[in-house]
């Protein structure tokens, strides 16, 4: 009988792409943000509803919103939860409004709303 034993990495590149999967999945989330959600008006949970609610009304720019309300969130994470919170929360929490500030100028890739929300979500 074989034995399969799972390759080991080194711990430094273990982080490398752990670190590298947070940016990669923040900037998938924001430029669905851009082109999906934010185009259509679609208020989705959390704090990019928000963004967009805030948007839609009072004519707000979404990436402040978000670095607005998400460090508060992340400090607060911080208190309650200690310092091992996560390096990678503070990536994603700076990272996601900065793909959302330079994706702004994007085209909307449908103007279907129902359509929209399902390719945002």
């Amino acid at each position: 009988m074989k034995r399969r034993y799972r390759e080991q990495r080194h711990p430094f590149i273990q982080k490398l792409t752990e670190y590298g999967l947070v940016i990669v999945g923040s900037s998938i989330i924001a430029i669905g943000f851009n082109v999906f959600l934010l185009p259509n008006q679609v208020a989705s949970g959390g704090v990019s509803g928000i963004s967009t609610i805030l948007d839609s009304t009072l004519g707000w720019e979404p990436a402040y919103v978000l670095w607005g309300f998400n460090i508060p969130l992340f400090i607060a994470g911080l208190i309650i939860l200690g310092r091992h919170f996560g390096a990678k929360s503070l990536i994603g929490t700076l990272f996601l409004p900065l793909v959302v500030f330079l994706t702004k100028d994007w085209d909307a890739w449908t103007n279907d709303a129902l359509l929209g929300s399902i390719c945002g979500g």
